[in-house]
């Protein structure tokens, strides 16, 4: 299984001027893509839809590292407010969304039924971003924080150490939002 997850704020999305252009959508979405967009009546859709392509891609980046990937090779095939699936050149990849006024959040699974044994949190960051992450694994797990420790592998994916087992681990943040998805099951290292 792999997981990827991504956090934008609504702030963010704000300030950006592109999204709305032809020529923005021509190199980020499919013409499938922009469709699907045209159709729901979502405020913010565009922020939805690249917090899905970029959870996939950090899906994908475990399994193919190293790779050079377009946005188009993600594509969200779709997307129904709360869950989505998302194309991607190492097969589908299953999304949930989580979004308030402040921020939208996509945690996704490479199993459909993966997204039950993934734990996913965001929190507001506004500096140590790593160091809340360890705090709040902590906490949820009711050990003490020197028993967690993420750690990154020669690509720069993180892995979650957790009271001698090891976890798949996503990061992610943006302006003041951050958030983090692990497994629930160990892994080998």
């Amino acid at each position: 299984m792999s997981l990827g997850n991504d956090v934008i704020s609504i702030a963010h999305l704000k300030t950006r001027k592109g999204d709305r252009n032809q020529r923005y959508y021509n190199k980020t979405y499919t013409e499938n893509e922009i469709r699907l967009i045209k159709t729901l009546n979502i405020q913010h859709v565009e922020g939805f839809f690249w917090t899905l392509k970029e959870s996939a891609y950090k899906a994908y980046f475990r399994v193919i590292p190293k790779v050079i990937v377009l946005p188009k090779q993600f594509e969200v095939l779709s997307f129904d407010g709360k869950e989505a699936t998302v194309k991607t050149p190492a097969g589908l990849m299953y999304s949930k969304v989580e979004f308030t006024e402040e921020y939208i959040h996509a945690a996704c699974s490479s199993i459909e039924t993966g997204l039950q044994r993934i734990e996913h949190f965001v929190f507001e960051c506004k500096k140590n971003f790593h160091q809340q992450v360890i705090t709040k694994i902590a906490s949820f797990n009711n050990c003490d924080v020197d028993q967690v420790e993420i750690s990154k592998d020669e690509n720069n994916v993180p892995t979650l150490k957790l009271e001698n087992q090891h976890y798949l681990l996503s990061l992610s943040h943006d302006y003041n939002w951050g958030s983090f998805a692990y497994q629930k099951q160990s892994i080998n290292v």
